[in-house]
């Protein structure tokens, strides 16, 4: 604890990595790493994802994506439009079978 310019008793905000406790940086490590992966999957979207299904510009949205934790968390909620899919032609209880897969067994890329 320091003292502030009043006399309050206030505790120290921001801590050196060498400062903290093993556990302290492992929880800074697990949240770090979240938060990059939220991110990346957020862009990846963005990026595969048709312009009109993005309300808003992606150069927005990327800028948006950048911002800790709660960027990748609203995308999903306000940045992507509902994409509603047509109705199956098929009927139903056929076996539908594998789509998407090639010959070799490799699945195409979703972009």
């Amino acid at each position: 604890m320091t003292r502030n310019m009043t006399g309050k008793k206030t505790s120290k905000q921001h801590r050196r990595w060498s400062e903290m406790s093993p556990g302290q940086r492992s929880v800074a490590l697990a949240l770090a790493s979240i938060q990059v992966s939220l991110a990346v999957t957020a862009w990846m979207d963005l990026a595969c994802r048709p312009a009109g299904q993005v309300n808003g510009s992606r150069a927005k949205w990327a800028a948006i994506i950048g911002v800790a934790f709660v960027g990748p968390l609203l995308y999903p909620t306000r940045g992507r439009r509902r994409r509603t899919l047509p109705p199956d032609p098929r009927p139903p209880g056929q076996d539908h079978g594998t789509a998407g897969a090639r010959k070799d067994g490799n699945q195409r890329p979703r972009c």
